[in-house]
């Protein structure tokens, strides 16, 4: 989380800040209680794809 919302020193990585939705599957790393943590503390939601749906996953990950 933090590499993605600090900014970047690379022009070619314009996107930084705190996500409003993030959205995510199932992996261990995403469904530890950390994440969760963090989502309540920097106020954004979090939303997990549908098991065995990937289609579902169809969202814009970078500008």
């Amino acid at each position: 989380m933090r590499q993605g919302i600090w900014p970047k020193n690379d022009a070619g990585w314009p996107t930084c800040g705190i996500p409003d939705v993030l959205y995510v599957d199932h992996g261990t790393d995403f469904t530890r209680d950390h994440l969760a943590q963090t989502g309540r503390g920097l106020h954004f939601e979090i939303i997990y794809s549908a098991v065995a749906r990937p289609q579902g996953r169809g969202k814009i990950e970078r500008l």
